[in-house]
């Protein structure tokens, strides 16, 4: 899980108020999606897909 805020820009400071919110929230949201799905590879990819909409929002 450590390789997603990298892999989509969060640690790049190109948004640091975002980078802030996504490191704050990113390991809940994984667990309550893997919780959800009961699928690490589809919890990861639902948990980038999540940020890297409310990045472009």
């Amino acid at each position: 899980m450590s390789s997603w805020p990298a892999r989509m820009g969060v640690r790049t400071g190109a948004r640091p108020s975002f980078a802030a919110i996504a490191e704050e929230h990113l390991d809940a949201v994984y667990r309550y999606l893997l919780l959800m799905t009961r699928n690490r590879t589809v919890a990861e990819d639902l948990t980038s897909d999540t940020f890297e909409k409310a990045f472009r929002s």
